[in-house]
């Protein structure tokens, strides 16, 4: 984004030239789906993209913003969120079901699969499989086809928001009421009784979720460590919970407080969002 630092805020997408802020918001540009910005990203070829809640999604090339719908391949009525996997694919997620991006401006739907309409996230696993968190559960897509479903029936959480996979393979799912996991072999067990998951992150042999107002750590041998956050750093999901460091160390964002191998480091008045390693290994 040419070097700008970009903020999508609930008044508009704000840019720091290093000197002064400037504001667009909806009603200075209508191809702007609206100013309740919930998330923002940059795709290689330098695309800008912010999705407005509830409004849509839009992309911005530094001289005027886009924004996209049927004809742009968008299947459905409403797109609801956006994502960029690891492996560098960009998909929305519409009330038809994923679409995937295949252009510069195009998107063509993966699957249409009436289960997939509230798709939440999406990621390839180590199966060559694409994996979807939903609001029906956890789904296998093996390409385009749909391969499996996992259901309440299954031991899944229903709703499924998020996943991850562990080093042994394993794929950890929170939910409303409780966490599972689903083994090797694809069963799938529960682990704790954890309500109200939004997030989880792994590294290394530390798995760490979030709900609104709570911090957990499963341990290994699935002993679970609880912390209630200050009432004032709430969570809404987005947030960056683990990462490691060029030495190999590991930090945990505790939203007041960052902690590098268990020992707090640094203190914030604020609520930590995010948080990044530079070249230099500087956060």
């Amino acid at each position: 984004a040419s070097g700008y630092l970009w903020l999508a805020t609930f008044d508009g997408l704000v840019r720091f030239d290093g000197h002064r802020f400037t504001t667009f918001d909806a009603s200075d540009d209508p191809h702007l789906p609206g100013n309740r910005l919930a998330h923002l990203l940059e795709t290689g070829d330098g695309l800008l993209w912010v999705y407005a809640d509830p409004a849509g999604m839009a992309s911005f090339d530094g001289h005027a913003f886009r924004r996209y719908d049927a004809a742009d391949g968008l299947p459905g009525q409403v797109v609801h969120g956006m994502h960029m996997d690891r492996d560098g694919t960009f998909w929305a997620f519409t009330d038809a079901g994923p679409a995937r991006r295949t252009g510069t401006h195009r998107f063509e739907l993966w699957n249409g699969d009436e289960r997939l309409a509230k798709t939440g996230f999406i990621e390839p696993g180590p199966d060559g499989n694409y994996w979807i968190a939903a609001e029906t559960g956890l789904h296998a897509l093996h390409g385009r086809r749909h391969a499996r479903h996992y259901g309440a029936a299954d031991g899944t959480p229903v709703p499924t928001f998020h996943f991850a996979w562990d080093e042994h393979g394993r794929l950890w799912l929170p939910g409303v009421d409780f966490i599972a996991r689903r083994r090797g072999d694809g069963g799938i067990e529960r682990v704790a009784d954890i309500p109200g998951v939004l997030r989880i992150e792994i590294a290394g042999d530390v798995v760490a979720m979030t709900s609104e107002s709570d911090d957990y750590t499963v341990h290994p041998g699935d002993r679970v460590e609880h912390r209630r956050r200050a009432s004032a750093h709430t969570a809404f999901g987005k947030e960056k919970l683990l990462a490691t460091g060029p030495d190999g160390s590991l930090w945990r964002n505790r939203f007041d407080a960052l902690e590098r191998d268990g020992r707090t480091v640094f203190r914030s008045r604020c609520k930590i969002n995010d948080f990044d390693f530079d070249a230099s290994g500087a956060i």
